[in-house]
């Protein structure tokens, strides 16, 4: 499907009931082109945007709530993604889902007492861009899929920090549980969505870490 054909990605998340649900719990929520800010300079190094950067025919829509802590994300997957004929490859299902996992886990490792402090203690305006900030590495993903992924469709992630989790662990803590769904969008209209992988995964903020931010 060429490039001009692709659907309204960003119509799609305002659409979709769980970005206008999102939206009311948190006014301050954002729209990016980018789960991850990853700067200029350092995106053609990037899996997601660099390597795979020619088989997307749009960057994603993303929606980012630091106060809910959750990353919703829409892509939309041409054929240059097919694992089993006309199908998603599911590691590439993998791949975003564990990229959401990290957005969600960066919002809540960067609202820590630690993290503010560390922010608003420098002197040095260069600590605040995003190679200089905290980033998240994966621990543990585990994946169940429910419903396979056609090629040339959308999708739409969404990943949030494990409430409960965070109830149980310190301020200072530097692992964090997130749990995330996938849909498919085959019609390319929200109320057609199917919920096709389930994921679970743990999150450390590694010490001394300066990687990418939302």
């Amino acid at each position: 499907m060429a490039a001009t054909s692709t659907p309204d990605l960003q119509g799609l998340l305002n659409e979709h009931p769980l970005s206008k649900h999102l939206r009311s719990q948190d006014a301050d929520a954002f729209t990016t082109d980018s789960v991850l800010e990853i700067p200029e300079a350092h995106r053609a190094e990037t899996f997601t945007t660099g390597t795979c950067e020619a088989f997307f025919a749009r960057p994603p829509a993303v929606l980012v709530s630091r106060k809910a802590k959750t990353i919703l994300a829409v892509y939309f997957l041409g054929p240059g993604f097919m694992g089993h004929r006309g199908i998603v490859h599911g590691g590439v299902l993998a791949t975003l889902l564990d990229e959401c996992c990290g957005g969600a886990a960066m919002c809540h490792f960067e609202a820590t007492p630690r993290a503010k402090e560390a922010l608003n203690s420098t002197k040095d305006d260069s600590a605040n861009t995003p190679e200089f900030r905290s980033g998240a590495a994966t621990v543990q993903l585990s994946l169940s899929f429910l419903a396979p992924v056609p090629t040339s469709s959308c999708i739409i992630v969404q990943a949030t920090v494990d409430d409960g989790d965070v109830a149980q662990s310190s301020s200072s803590s530097r692992k964090i549980r997130v749990v995330a769904k996938l849909w498919s969008l085959p019609a390319f209209r929200a109320q057609d969505d199917v919920l096709c992988v389930k994921a679970q995964s743990i999150f450390i903020k590694p010490k001394g870490n300066r990687g990418a931010a939302l």
